[in-house]
């Protein structure tokens, strides 16, 4: 009986078994078992938390850079009438709009990609292959971004507009 955790090589079309306990024998000598997907889940969460660390640096990196080359522009809007926090509004609601399209551009490209790798996987495994997509993950990182965005985009607004917006150089004569 192999330990906790040990991988065997099976006589069978060098199939590697991995079990989960002391207790549990493997079955199917065709399969690529991996503690119940345990380990491919952990993979998962793995790549996705290290992409969405580097997703969520260059999002927050790019909007702050971007917010200070847009505050003669910002300031412009507030001199025509907007009040501060209409503007504030407008910079948060662009910057979702972005992060909206760019998730499901980014989903549509991927879901491609899932799916010609299902299809390869099914045809070299002889066997029908199920796309799994852990929503959750996808919806938390999209979340996470999306409130990157907003707050890396409003926050510097807010600091750079003046309470009072500026008068205007030249006197408007009614």
């Amino acid at each position: 009986m192999a330990p906790v955790g040990a991988a065997s090589r099976s006589a069978w079309a060098d199939t590697v078994v991995v079990t989960a306990s002391a207790n549990r024998q493997p079955t199917d000598r065709y399969a690529l078992v991996f503690a119940d997907g345990e380990l491919v889940s952990l993979r998962v969460v793995a790549v996705v938390t290290d992409s969405a660390g580097y997703g969520a640096v260059t999002v927050a990196n790019t909007l702050l850079m971007a917010a200070a080359g847009r505050v003669p522009d910002l300031r412009l809007i507030r001199l025509a009438g907007a009040p501060r926090r209409q503007v504030i509004w407008l910079v948060a609601a662009e910057s979702a709009l972005v992060v909206l399209i760019g998730a499901l551009l980014g989903g549509a490209v991927a879901f491609v990609g899932l799916l010609s790798i299902r299809a390869g996987l099914a045809e070299q495994a002889g066997v029908p292959v199920d796309l799994v997509v852990p929503w959750s993950v996808v919806g938390g990182v999209v979340g996470l971004c999306l409130l990157l965005a907003v707050l890396a985009s409003a926050l510097p607004t807010w600091r750079s507009l003046p309470h009072q917006p500026a008068r205007s150089p030249v006197d408007v004569v009614a």
